[in-house]
């Protein structure tokens, strides 16, 4: 409520001209609108949001983290990676292409992912070493599994949402696609 008051207060004082943005040498900040002389103790700041962080601020989160899949596929498969135009994907696909549906598993980095099917068997599974929820569906010899979940890289990366998805024709199959994807981590680019 504080903050909604200084700024109403900073609109009407700039209506009526009597606010200009400050510098550092002028008192504030740069990317700051301020209101009231330097020497006033009333004088209020207003943060512009497109401006960098000052020193003192906690760094937002701005950066879309770039990363790579760090671990081993499974044998007789390699990580491909496959660039959006505002999220990138993962694939774990085998080194020879077949002519029937191959088994593997993609991974969706970005911030607006496919929803999850509405309907299947759900079962407690790890991504990563974080805890998912896996959507089992079987239709016409596949075997398909997806799971949604929440991942920050580190301190100033935006918190992305991860779709993972795997199929395969059997359990059998599933289970080193699995496996890889439980022991697997995400490092930078």
């Amino acid at each position: 409520m504080r903050a909604s008051y200084a700024l109403v207060a900073c609109i009407a004082v700039l209506l009526a001209g009597e606010a200009s943005p400050r510098t550092k040498d002028a008192g504030g900040s740069v990317g700051e609108t301020c209101v009231g002389s330097r020497e006033d103790a009333s004088t209020r700041c207003i943060r512009d949001a497109n401006s960098e962080p000052r020193g003192d601020d906690p760094a937002p989160p701005d950066r879309f983290p770039e990363l790579r899949i760090a671990g081993t596929p499974p044998d007789g498969f390699s990580f491909v990676f496959r660039d959006g135009p505002d999220f990138y994907l993962w694939y774990c696909e085998p080194k020879q292409a077949s002519a029937v549906p191959a088994p593997g598993f993609g991974i969706y980095f970005g911030l607006h992912p496919q929803p999850l099917p509405s309907e299947g068997r759900h079962e407690s599974g790890t991504v990563a070493g974080l805890p998912v929820t896996w959507i089992e569906t079987r239709s016409e010899g596949e075997l398909r599994r997806d799971a949604l979940l929440s991942y920050t890289h580190a301190r100033g990366f935006l918190p992305l949402r991860l779709h993972v998805f795997v199929h395969a024709s059997s359990d059998r199959q599933l289970a080193p696609l699995l496996a890889a994807l439980r022991d697997l981590h995400f490092v930078e680019r």
